[in-house]
């Protein structure tokens, strides 16, 4: 039983910039305040493609652009190995801090590298980063698809980093190969256990 005349939000519940959001948070603290319980139910779509790989990659940018507006979310973390990604969403993801999270400096683009430097953002490699990932872990995640095992691993290795606060909410994207394919909404954690995927934004099929 809900009772009480205070209504708050939380992350369960994103308001975005959506006028009918808005009215159904209306509704459910009037709900709230007369004592009646309520099931708040969310519809998103998910966008699946055909086939994994690089030519999925301006699709994921733009669909979690469109997404992180909607939630109200500034931080976008991705996987980039060489800066391929990287310079893509250096064109589509303006107006958002991004996080890129390669694997060794050797193979990352130099010249992205000083693009990244010159906004700002941070560029940090897993294979400079202590943090274990087990395999039955990386085994559940990769069930869903190699973007998202490779997403979630991402966002971890920001919060070890100290990049992304403990408990933020992001942005994720990674592929399976090179490119993206792979966009996941997660409340960023410093281990396994604790990260929460909040949304698939979209996935191989």
């Amino acid at each position: 039983m809900v009772t009480g005349h205070e209504c708050k939000t939380d992350s369960a519940f994103p308001i975005g910039k959506q006028f009918n959001a808005l009215l159904a948070l209306k509704r459910y603290c009037f709900y709230m305040a007369i004592g009646m319980v309520v099931a708040i139910i969310l519809e998103k779509k998910i966008v699946y493609f055909i086939s994994p790989g690089a030519e999925n990659t301006d699709e994921v940018l733009k669909l979690a652009k469109e997404r992180a507006n909607e939630l109200g979310i500034g931080t976008v973390i991705l996987a980039s190995t060489r800066g391929f990604t990287a310079e893509k969403a250096l064109e589509s993801l303006q107006g958002l801090k991004l996080v890129v999270v390669g694997i060794d400096r050797e193979r990352f683009s130099k010249e992205t590298e000083e693009k990244l430097k010159q906004k700002s953002f941070p560029l940090v490699f897993s294979h400079e980063v202590a943090y274990q990932y087990s395999e039955e872990m990386k085994s559940a995640f990769r069930r869903f698809s190699q973007g998202v095992k490779v997403a979630v691993e991402d966002a971890v290795i920001a919060c070890i980093g100290k990049i992304v606060e403990d408990g933020a909410e992001v942005i994720s994207l990674a592929g399976s190969s090179r490119g993206a394919d792979t966009a996941i909404v997660v409340k960023a954690a410093s281990d396994f256990h604790s990260i929460k995927v909040r949304e698939i934004i979209c996935m191989p099929h």
